[in-house]
């Protein structure tokens, strides 16, 4: 399979939009990431889970090495998972099986993240798959996983930003 193929198949069925989709994600993401019920809840958990605050970042430096990270992740996982794997499976037993154990792998990839973090991380890498096979193409699920990696490092960022976050202040 020639690399331009696996990263990128013209759509066939559905002729739709991967870039003008992913715009649209990516707006959404920004005001979710504005929003102050989100960021309510972000704290919320902050607040919960004070190990978080260990791993997510609190400075503008921590914050571009996370943004980094986030591209890394979303581009490396889905030619991984969406891409390879799902290629691999699909080798091995039919379609449906194929498509649920390379879920179900993308899931399980994310179990120092817990029982939650497991089935939260397999129902995200099971809206990347629909995407992935709606478009036909990696790019707009690797778009779409960056776009989720870098709200979820953002969001808990400009919660902590706040004057109201009096739990953890930012490290300076």
């Amino acid at each position: 399979m020639k690399l331009r193929s696996f990263l990128h198949r013209q759509p066939s069925r559905t002729g739709s939009d991967p870039i003008g989709h992913d715009g649209f994600i990516v707006q959404q993401a920004y005001a979710f990431a504005r929003s102050p019920v989100a960021q309510a809840r972000v704290q919320k958990q902050l607040e919960l889970q004070p190990a978080l605050q260990t791993v997510l970042p609190a400075t503008s430096p921590e914050l571009r090495v996370y943004s980094a990270a986030a591209v890394t992740a979303g581009i490396c996982e889905e030619v991984q998972y969406r891409g390879y794997l799902l290629w691999y499976f699909q080798s091995l037993v039919p379609g449906a099986a194929a498509i649920a154990a390379a879920i179900l792998a993308f899931g399980v990839a994310h179990s120092y993240q817990g029982v939650r973090g497991i089935v939260a991380t397999g129902m995200a890498g099971a809206l990347a798959m629909a995407v992935y096979l709606l478009t036909e193409s990696l790019v707009a699920p690797m778009l779409l996983h960056v776009t989720l990696d870098f709200v979820n490092g953002l969001t808990p960022y400009r919660v902590r930003a706040r004057p109201a976050f009096t739990k953890a202040p930012p490290r300076r």
